[in-house]
Formats: C-alpha cells, structure tokens, sequence
C-alpha cells in the first residue's frame, strides 16, 4: 500500500461515529446502558449495583469491521487483582469541571461483562469494588479494558474526550505516557496512526505522527492492539486516528479525541 493509499485509509470521519460502540450518555438511565440485556435468571446479570451498573448481558451486535476503542490508560504494570482487595481508578484532571463517565468491558472470549459508573464533577478517583462481580468471574487485569470521558464540545460539536486513567494499586506507573488498546472486527494486515494536538476550531493542528504504520506484523481479529502513544509537547486536546487495512482488502478507520492534563 503506498502513502497515498494509507493516507485516503486515514480520512478523519466524525468521532462519535467512527469508533465502533462508542459510549453514549447515560444521564436520562443513571450509570446504566439501556441497550443492555441483562443475562436471565444469573446472579452476575448487568444492573444496579450501588452507584454503578455491573454485571453479564447478552451479546447481540453482530461483528463488523470496525475499530473500537476498549481502553484508555496510563503506561505502567498492572495490579493483580483478588477477592479481598478493590481496585482504585484515578485520572489526574479533565478539561473543565465536569463529571466522569467510566466503563470497564471484558475482552475474554464469549465474557459479556461491563460496568459503567459516573462520577460527580471535580472528583478524581473511583473506589471500585471488584470482588463484587470481576473475582467472581475469574478475569484478570489484562482481560478488563477501562475507559473515562467526559461530554464537551470540541471546536462546535459534541464530543466524548477521553481521559487517561490509571489504577492507583498499579506498580510503576509512567505518568504521561498513555496507551490506547482497540480490537478490530475482523483480522488486519496493517494498522497505521495519526497523532495531532487540537486547535481552538476542532481541527487537527500539529501533527506529532501521521500516516505512522504500527508494523506489529499480527493483527487477529477480536484480539485488542496495543497502541502506545508518544510524549506529548502540553497539556491540551489531542486527537488520535487509526486506519486499518484489512487482510481480506478494504479498510477500517476510528478516530478519537482525548485529553492530556500534563505531568
């Protein structure tokens, strides 16, 4: 595939629909997603649980080509978890005073888990007991993928800006330095990344890599990708945008924005 090429793959579509399964709002339900169905008759069925809604459900979107975006976090060792001990999410700051929606999904094989919690503006961590449910279903740390964002206009749409968070039991966190993890629908024979901070209008206005191929060699489908982002210059918007080419020819793209609070 020559630059052009990878470069058309890259087209930057609207970030609300580009991602596959991208969050919504959850104000008119509280933390839970409407769409959900509850597993029947189990114990670990998705619904309220406290502040959060927690639990298994039914798989119903078929597969599609699509990137989704399963996790957001700072670079660093993961805890181990266990029965006896939580788990505390942390996020260092949000671009403005607004509250804090996460979402942890499983990405084991056939596991319809998810949780969703929103936490009140100007607070910056979220105690979550994962004994709860997470221990029950036997799903490590690397199964689990984790996101935060809050809803702000970007330039003059609506957006969902994510915010890297990080687990405050984690060993030797690299604070600034930022992993994405996203899973393609179907197998790819490339991936390749745009990094660009935002201007005031919403537009991409310095690029820090573009039309960059991952060339990790092996991309299955339904498998998450690790995508390790640079240092960045300062704290600010930043838009990332991924096109994949896919191994039975045609192409995948997502873009999403974030925010980095600096160091």
């Amino acid at each position: 595939m020559n630059l052009t090429g990878a470069r058309l793959v890259l087209v930057a579509l609207i970030c609300s629909t580009t991602l596959a399964a991208a969050p919504e709002s959850r104000q008119a339900s509280g933390p839970c997603d409407p769409k959900l169905i509850p597993s029947s008759g189990d114990p670990l069925a998705y619904g309220r649980r406290g502040e959060r809604c927690e639990g298994l459900y039914v798989l119903e979107v078929a597969g599609s080509a699509n990137l989704s975006l399963v996790a957001f976090t700072e670079l660093g060792r993961a805890p181990a978890m266990t029965t006896e001990q939580g788990l505390q999410v942390a996020w260092a700051g949000t671009p403005g005073k607004l509250p804090v929606h996460l979402r942890a999904i499983s990405l084991r094989h056939a596991t319809h888990y998810r949780m969703d919690v929103v936490r009140p503006e100007g607070s910056d961590r979220f105690e979550w007991p994962a004994a709860d449910v997470v221990a029950r279903l036997n799903l490590s740390h690397a199964e689990i993928g984790i996101l935060g964002w809050v809803e702000q206009t970007v330039g003059t749409r609506p957006n969902h800006v994510y915010v890297p968070v990080r687990f405050n039991n984690a060993l030797e966190p690299a604070k600034g330095l930022y992993v994405a993890r996203v899973v393609p629908g179907v197998e790819l024979s490339q991936l390749f990344i745009t990094l660009a901070t935002i201007g005031p209008d919403g537009r991409d206005e310095q690029y820090l890599k573009r039309d960059e191929p991952l060339n990790l060699g092996f991309y299955p489908a339904a498998r998450p990708i690790s995508v390790k982002l640079p240092e960045l210059p300062a704290p600010g918007l930043y838009r990332v945008t991924l096109g994949g080419v896919l191994r039975s020819g045609g192409s995948a793209t997502g873009t999403f924005v974030f925010y980095h609070p600096g160091t």
